[in-house]
C-alpha cells in the first residue's frame, strides 16, 4: 500500500506550505508599503523577493528527506 507513506508525509507538506505563505505574507506587509513610499530601493526589493523564492524551494526540497517511519507492505 503506497498510501500510508503519503498520508504520513501530508502534515509535513502542509506545514511547509503554511510557512511559505506566512513568510510571503510578512514580506508583502512590510516591503510593498516601503517600496510604494520610496523607502525601499527596487533592486533590494527584487533581491529579497528572489531570496524568498529560494527559501520556498529549499524548504520544499527538505521534504525529499522526510522519513515516514512507515514500512511499505
Amino acid at each position: 500500500m503506497q498510501s500510508r507513506p503519503a498520508i504520513a508525509l501530508s502534515p509535513a507538506a502542509f506545514r511547509t506550505i503554511r510557512a511559505a505563505l506566512a513568510r510571503a505574507f510578512c514580506y508583502n506587509v512590510l516591503a510593498i508599503p516601503l517600496a510604494a513610499l520610496g523607502y525601499l530601493n527596487p533592486l533590494v526589493a527584487a533581491a529579497t523577493m528572489t531570496l524568498s523564492s529560494v527559501f520556498v524551494v529549499w524548504n520544499s526540497l527538505r521534504l525529499r528527506h522526510f522519513s515516514t517511519g512507515v514500512r511499505p507492505i
